[in-house]
């Protein structure tokens, strides 16, 4: 091993303490490590780093792995199975019963705050895992690894060695700074009665649905007023919330236009705290309760919970605010893997958080586990089915696919929309490639998508009679700017492509998803992404690209090479035979199956949706 290698590797998870804890005490020490994964990229990470740790040792004593997990091939889907296995696996045998546990359900009348925290501990050993991976698929030699000390970084330890995953010891350092959290839990809570500041309490207004303005009003679908009908729902008995700013940027726009529309509108950042009926009850439970059980964890050993507590008071204290304010009956959640606290805080106030599921949500088995809505309204019964393990929804529904509605209306007219498209040959097939979104922080990698954009333009080439149609997810900045490393691969190969005479480039701004599937005679998705599932849905042939090593989808199991293909000469393949009539995905895949993710076989799945809010 080269001299300037780092002998140690530094591992922690999404935690600013035990980020603290390795980087500050490995300056000390002017500690060469490795660290394969980003530096915590948030506020009190970034302060750590201008204070506390000298920005000369992160640039000489740092060096930053280079290892991306999406990259290698299936480990992602694998970290995701192994980590929800430790998760339950540590639950059972260290905090199943656990007073703690006991303490917080009664406290907030709930029964699911083991949801929350089973989810923080996965989230912990999700990251954690990934850099232990990083360190054995790369070439750094003989490694000691260095983690803080806790009950849950030593159960992990002990999987990878017993795994054999370990190339190295691991030194465990006793934490330096576990406290932390608990001071700067009061430095936060005060700070927020001094920006927010106090006012009397009015009376609270009722709606019958809140949501968050997210989605804007542009898009035929998913639309911030697509559950308004004017009869069963109208604009009055909906109030459109913004749970956090958002810099001037999309969600801040959609929440202005809300607003602009005549909706009722809340900005919770912008919130007072009240004083009257609630005030006694906030004061205890957000200043005086997170005292007791700091104690108690102290008197348990369980400090290492300490972060996740504090963190679920601060998530649970604006919608407490939120509550205070008005009186709602179902709050829609624009989260489909997350917001336990919120549906633990709004419950107290009787209101339900519930969702509906706006993509095909089997794509991944174990990746979004431990949710915790009171209810989930899903397009069939596959799609609770597949997760239902690991969750605590009270109830789930069955509405159909949201989508087919205004697919529908976009097929009846598909002539006139085609015609739309400058230069289309109108006779001609017309092919459909969807992308998704991309990071090197998940499956779908930098890499996959200019793989993706690679294998569009390598069938532009070979098939000059097809119209080869390009719907991207989102718009051409959004797109860039999710590229870290590759960015000028992304334009190289987006300008190649661009220039071929059968290329179309659908604006997402100005071509919804449904008016795109509607004049298509086939749907190519790059993963197993949600525009191919809903193609089969309505009809459509739906094919995927997929080279990720997903075999978690059903589909991906019980239709490699027949829809789902990893190799771009198999793919192009079997679209030629959809072109030429010897294929239909609908002769393969039977209609009972169809149904298992689409329950009902008509478009009324908005109008289930209402009907379900209302109720």
């Amino acid at each position: 091993m080269d001299k300037s290698t780092p002998k140690y590797t530094a591992v922690f998870g999404n935690n600013e303490v035990e980020y603290l804890d390795l980087l500050f005490r490995g300056a000390l020490s002017h500690r060469k490590m490795f660290v394969f994964r980003p530096l915590l990229n948030n506020r009190l990470a970034r302060i750590f780093e201008n204070t506390l740790i000298p920005a000369w040792y992160l640039k000489k004593y740092i060096k930053k792995g280079s290892f991306i997990t999406g990259d290698k091939k299936g480990l992602w889907y694998k970290i995701n199975q192994e980590a929800i296995d430790i998760t339950n696996s540590f639950y059972n045998e260290n905090l199943a019963g656990n007073l703690i546990i006991k303490f917080y359900n009664c406290r907030f009348r709930t029964d699911k705050f083991e949801a929350y925290l089973k989810k923080e501990i996965l989230t912990h050993i999700f990251a954690v895992m990934r850099q232990f991976y990083g360190a054995y698929f790369s070439d750094i030699g003989e490694n000691v690894f260095i983690m803080v000390k806790s009950p849950l970084n030593i159960f992990i330890a002990k999987y990878l060695q017993e795994k054999g995953l370990v190339d190295g010891n691991i030194l465990i350092l006793r934490p330096f700074f576990s406290w932390m959290p608990f001071f700067l839990y009061y430095g936060w809570f005060m700070s927020e009665f001094l920006h927010r500041g106090i006012s009397l309490s009015t009376a609270r207004k009722k709606y019958k649905v809140s949501m968050e303005a997210v989605w804007g009003f542009s898009r035929r679908t998913l639309r911030n007023d697509m559950i308004t009908d004017g009869s069963k729902i109208t604009k009055k008995d909906v109030l459109f919330v913004q749970l956090h700013h958002d810099n001037g940027g999309e969600r801040d726009k959609s929440y202005e236009e809300a607003d602009r529309r005549g909706y009722d509108t809340l900005s919770v950042p912008g919130l007072k705290i009240r004083v009257g009926r609630y005030f006694p009850g906030i004061f205890l439970l957000y200043f005086l309760v997170p005292f007791m059980s700091f104690v108690a964890i102290l008197f348990l050993r369980k400090t290492y919970l300490l972060r996740h507590l504090l963190k679920f008071y601060m998530e649970c204290f604006p919608i407490e605010l939120f509550m205070q304010h008005c009186c709602v009956t179902k709050n829609i959640s624009m989260s489909d893997h997350g917001e336990i606290a919120t549906t633990i805080a709004m419950n107290r106030y009787g209101t339900k958080n519930v969702i509906f599921h706006w993509s095909d949500m089997t794509a991944y088995q174990d990746i979004h586990p431990f949710i915790a809505h009171n209810e989930y309204m899903v397009w069939g019964e596959k799609h609770i089915d597949f997760h239902s393990g690991n969750y605590y929804v009270d109830r789930h529904i069955n509405i159909g696919c949201i989508y087919k509605e205004e697919f529908n209306r976009a097929l009846a007219k598909k002539e006139e929309i085609a015609a739309g498209i400058k230069g289309l040959k109108v006779d001609y097939p017309k092919v459909l490639f969807c992308d998704t979104s991309s990071s090197n922080d998940c499956d779908a990698t930098e890499k996959f998508y200019i793989r993706y954009l690679r294998m569009a333009k390598a069938f532009c080439l070979r098939h000059p009679g097809v119209n080869v149609l390009f719907k991207p997810k989102g718009g051409a900045d959004t797109t860039e700017k999710s590229f870290e490393e590759h960015l000028e691969e992304y334009k190289k190969e987006m300008m190649e492509i661009s220039n071929q005479d059968n290329f179309f480039y659908l604006d997402p701004s100005k071509w919804y998803f449904e008016k795109s599937l509607a004049i298509c005679d086939a749907c190519v998705s790059m993963g197993m992404n949600s525009p191919s599932t809903v193609a089969l849905i309505c009809g459509k042939n739906g094919l995927y690209y997929d080279d990720t090593g997903n075999l978690e989808h059903p589909f991906a199991k019980h239709y490699q090479n027949i829809i789902v293909f990893s190799d771009k000469e198999l793919l192009f393949k079997q679209i030629d035979n959809i072109l030429e009539g010897k294929f239909n995905c609908q002769e393969v895949i039977p209609i009972s199956e169809i149904r298992e993710y689409d329950a009902y076989d008509d478009d009324h799945a908005l109008e289930r949706l209402r009907d379900n809010l209302i109720e």
